[in-house]
């Protein structure tokens, strides 16, 4: 039987590394193809050479953050969804993030379903 994320190429941005392995591991299980960025200058980076069909971007790391990393992607002409992913759950963050950019917001700790349901939802 597919998985639901079959070959789905994403990058996950997070300067946690326990938040990395866990949701690399999450996203592998459905089948996607995963990498991973510790902050938004790697992933930067790594976005001007590999092509993801979405990127999971934590908003809170230090040096660039999320905000900014989506800055240089949208001015970079980025074309694929860039999800926001956050320990910040109230109605304030959620409405910063869409005025941002970002095409979805998902919360810290991070559900299955919930992650898995809203890249389908972008790509």
């Amino acid at each position: 039987m597919p998985r639901r994320l079959d070959n789905v190429r994403i990058l996950v941005v997070d300067d946690s590394a326990d938040n990395r392995v866990l949701v690399n591991l999450l996203l592998k299980q459905e089948g996607a193809v995963v990498e991973q960025a510790s902050g938004g200058e790697e992933a930067l980076k790594l976005t001007k050479s590999k092509s993801y069909s979405v990127i999971l971007l934590d908003i809170q790391m230090p040096g660039m953050d999320g905000y900014e990393t989506l800055a240089q992607l949208k001015k970079a002409n980025y074309p694929h969804p860039v999800i926001a992913f956050t320990a910040h759950a109230i109605r304030e963050e959620k409405v910063r993030t869409a005025a941002a950019g970002f095409k979805d917001h998902l919360t810290k700790p991070i559900d299955k379903e919930q992650l898995v349901s809203a890249i389908l939802r972008h790509i």
